[in-house]
């Protein structure tokens, strides 16, 4: 489940709330700049008296360095105050109809939905990692067309406005394994393919495109967002359920990937499969759960590998920029490592934003 970070074309902006009115600028960001580059800082203040209205905004580049500077701060006491720290919702500006970005996943505008503005809580459910729900609303600046986000406390993870990373990290492993030594080239199904983490199944779905895939594995630990799939509330969960090739699957990929045994628990459980694509984390260095950490490491890359055909392929998806660590990381495992940058648009800033893919390839026999 892929974190719905403007990607790090965009800094994330953050709000600061009951600060104290004698709190200085420079001090809020002093507080800020302890977790990491402060791009920007401003206090709200009074046109008439001059003064702090007492909340404020900081924009930092990295989205790592803000959540980690969020979850410090929130909460924490200034001179008897008990300031509010949260990501800074997006402002929506309703732009000219051909503004909207060729590559939207959206659901068709209709005659409801463009007479009037849609918001619908379609799921609110407790989980161990927090509260997590999934909404469909209208976007203004698209023209009213539709959009399906899920939320895990006040964090986004997913919208389907943001999808060409996730189509992109299936169709860069799937072509990885059709120039190795795997693919022999013939018409009939071959590939067993494993997607970690399921969101609202753009990367599972782009697998099941491919009809070299002969089995496909989704396994997400939200039993709730699986459920969402079975129950029809997102538009490609039809699509994913009807097709007899794919398995979705309630378990921690995180703990089947770096057990010590050699197989997936899955349909083929008996043999490795031939890709293994990843899309959890907001990075290798910026976790959903901090209990992940220990996976992005060369002992439990090696418990990965091993549940890989040689000349198969591991597929990351990275919301930073690349990062030549995780790239030598991957190379202390794997026979070759790429890093690919996934360009999109981003509607809300006029720009384009950014992700990486990291497609790390297993020696042939």
């Amino acid at each position: 489940m892929s974190a719905l970070l403007f990607c790090y074309g965009t800094a994330m902006k953050i709000l600061i709330r009951n600060l104290p009115r004698s709190t200085t600028q420079a001090e809020v960001q002093a507080l800020f700049e302890a977790h990491g580059k402060v791009q920007s800082c401003t206090l709200v203040m009074d046109s008439k008296t001059g003064e702090s209205k007492g909340f404020g905004f900081v924009e930092m580049p990295k989205p790592g360095h803000a959540r980690a500077a969020m979850k410090s701060l929130n909460g924490t006491e200034i001179a008897g105050n008990r300031i509010r720290v949260k990501k800074a919702e997006p402002k929506t500006v309703t732009p000219k109809a051909e503004e909207t970005p060729d590559n939207a996943r959206l659901i068709p505008e209709t005659p409801t939905t463009k007479s009037r503005n849609v918001f619908e809580e379609l799921d609110f459910q407790s989980t161990p990692l927090g509260d997590i729900s999934l909404r469909r609303r209208s976007e203004p600046k698209l023209n009213h067309a539709i959009v399906y986000e899920v939320k895990l406390g006040d964090e986004f993870l997913m919208s389907s406005l943001f999808t060409e990373s996730e189509i992109q990290l299936a169709r860069l492993g799937l072509a990885a394994l059709k120039s190795g030594p795997a693919y022999s080239g013939g018409s009939e199904p071959c590939f067993d393919i494993v997607v970690g983490g399921l969101g609202l199944g753009y990367t599972a779905h782009a697998v099941l495109e491919d009809p070299a895939v002969r089995s496909l594995q989704v396994i997400d630990i939200m039993q709730p967002v699986i459920g969402w799939h079975r129950q029809g509330l997102v538009p490609l969960g039809k699509a994913l359920v009807d097709d007899p090739r794919c398995r979705l699957v309630h378990a921690d990929f995180f703990a089947l990937a770096g057990a010590q045994d050699n197989y997936f628990n899955g349909q083929h459980h008996d043999q490795p499969v031939h890709a293994v694509l990843l899309d959890i984390d907001h990075s290798p260095t910026h976790w959903l759960n901090e209990g992940n950490q220990s996976f992005y490491t060369s002992p439990s890359l090696q418990h990965l590998a091993e549940k890989i055909h040689p000349g198969g392929a591991f597929g990351l998806w990275s919301n930073d920029p690349p990062d030549d660590n995780v790239t030598s990381l991957l190379e202390s495992v794997f026979r070759t490592c790429q890093s690919h940058v996934v360009t999109f648009p981003n509607p809300y800033t006029g720009k384009d934003a950014s992700c990486t893919v990291y497609i790390a390839s297993k020696a042939g026999e």
